[in-house]
């Protein structure tokens, strides 16, 4: 009696991996993917990712931080204005704007890579120093800027 109860577990095994394998097709998903990594949009995304990390996400969430909780207020007058109409909705869109610009310029850029190449490390420079600038303001009180005596 118990080889027949270890038979009926051990054939229902072999049976749900049978049912599993017919419906991942590995090879498909890794088509897909391959696909995926070789658009166009994508590598602009990998090439942008600084950026985005710090130009975007890290100036929004460092300035949104700063402005909430009363530690500064935005210096540059046209975020400052779309801030003040729109919220951080608008700066989020302003930011949006940059990345699509940002994008058609790495699509025109096709004989010269050096062009490219100098304005995505200058943005990406410029979104250090204003994550850098808006940490120092929120934990000194003070600007990057003026504690080094730019401003």
């Amino acid at each position: 009696m118990y080889l027949i109860f270890r038979f009926d577990i051990w054939g229902f095994r072999q049976e749900g991996v049978y049912i599993r394998t017919e419906y991942y097709n590995l090879r498909g998903t890794y088509n897909n993917l391959t696909g995926l990594l070789s658009h166009q949009i994508f590598k602009f995304l990998v090439e942008v990712r600084y950026i985005i990390a710090f130009y975007i996400i890290g100036d929004i969430l460092t300035t949104w931080f700063a402005i909430t909780y009363g530690y500064g207020y935005e210096g540059n007058s046209l975020p400052s204005a779309v801030i003040s109409e729109y919220g951080f909705t608008g700066l989020t869109l302003l930011k949006l704007l940059v990345l699509i610009f940002l994008y058609f310029c790495y699509i025109m850029d096709k004989k010269s890579k050096k062009g490219w190449k100098l304005g995505k490390h200058s943005i990406n420079i410029m979104g250090v120093l204003l994550v850098a600038s808006n940490i120092t303001v929120i934990l000194f009180g003070h600007s990057f800027f003026s504690i080094v005596g730019v401003v």
